[in-house]
């Protein structure tokens, strides 16, 4: 559930993330949100593959999923705020 809303946030800032230059990380995780039964349920191929997965395998994707979309949010902010970094980093000296 977690991964869900986090992914929903996302999405509602996949316009900012392709401009910002991280369209492969985003479509990496589209596909890893899609794919490992988290937002939609597998296709056939995808299915068979998680099914010869561990649990633990499938948590340690789900960890790994997370963090992926954890540091999207964060390069997302600072490339938000960079304008204003660079501004005060002038102003700085």
């Amino acid at each position: 559930d977690i991964l869900c809303r986090v992914y929903k946030y996302l999405e509602g800032k996949s316009n900012q993330i392709k401009q910002y230059g991280f369209a492969n990380m985003y479509d990496d995780t589209s596909k890893l949100m899609n794919g490992l039964d988290i937002r939609h349920a597998p296709n056939k191929k995808d299915s068979e593959i998680i099914q010869g997965m561990t649990k633990k395998e499938i948590s340690d994707w789900y960890e790994q999923l997370f963090g992926m979309c954890v540091s999207l949010i964060i390069l997302v902010d600072y490339a938000e705020k960079r304008k204003d970094i660079k501004e005060l980093k002038g102003k700085l000296g």
